[in-house]
């Protein structure tokens, strides 16, 4: 029994797409030389997020501004604040939402965040991996 890998030139090509195949053996040394065709085999590739690319800066006197890139398939983006020794979900926002303004941050204290991606289309997990935790001090 062989198994057939098959790897995509790009993850954008293969995200919840079906690829049906069929194998047959070749052989210099045999006539003829192809085999039959095998059974037909399907797979589905699922929908996996990219990991959102985040960055915060100071905006202003007292507030934080988040910004992202967008993520493809994306339908929504969870923002998070580290606080008091775990992370709370401050915000979800829109897929056109590439932007959040977090208000009233005390001057000298450090503020971490992290965001992710979210699709109902996305598999086997409906979020993107974190990003990268991103800190600023105000």
């Amino acid at each position: 029994k062989r198994s057939l890998t098959v790897t995509p030139n790009s993850s954008a090509s293969m995200t919840r797409t079906k690829y049906t195949y069929k194998l047959r053996a070749y052989s210099a040394a045999t006539d003829p030389k192809y085999s039959s065709y095998s059974k037909t085999k399907s797979v589905l590739v699922p929908l996996v997020l990219s990991k959102p690319s985040l960055t915060v800066k100071k905006s202003g006197s007292k507030a934080l501004k988040l910004t992202w890139k967008k993520v493809a398939n994306a339908q929504k983006y969870v923002i998070y604040r580290y606080d008091k020794k775990k992370w709370v979900k401050v915000k979800t926002v829109s897929a056109n939402t590439l932007s959040y303004t977090d208000k009233n941050k005390k001057k000298g204290t450090t503020y971490k965040y992290r965001i992710r991606a979210y699709s109902t289309k996305a598999a086997p997990d409906k979020y993107s991996a974190y990003s990268a935790t991103k800190s600023v001090k105000r």
